[in-house]
């Protein structure tokens, strides 16, 4: 799937795009835990308000996917997280610096 041209900005990519069925089928449990999605960096993944980025990442991890940024190659997991929670806060960061 891809979202190339839709805006993260102003949540097109979830709204109309590859990334809002990708979620759904989330919900729907049409993506298999261990999964791996990866991105460009998570200032793709949503350039929404950090509280809203960090949950559309919550809702990802939380669904036993791991999320690769290819930008800087970490992984975002549950397992992850766990063992370096700072990674967590890293991530939070890194979505303020997109919205």
């Amino acid at each position: 799937m891809k979202d190339e041209g839709l805006s993260a900005y102003h949540q097109r990519h979830v709204k109309q795009g590859a990334q809002g069925v990708f979620l759904r089928a989330i919900k729907g449990g049409r993506i298999a835990s261990g999964s791996v999605l990866v991105i460009e960096g998570l200032d793709r993944l949503s350039r929404a308000e950090p509280i809203q980025a960090q949950a559309q990442l919550a809702q990802i991890i939380n669904a036993g996917l791991t999320v690769v940024t290819a930008s800087d190659g970490r992984e975002y997991n549950r397992v992850g997280l766990k063992a370096q929670p700072m990674d967590l806060v890293y991530s939070l960061l890194v979505s303020d610096k997109a919205a």
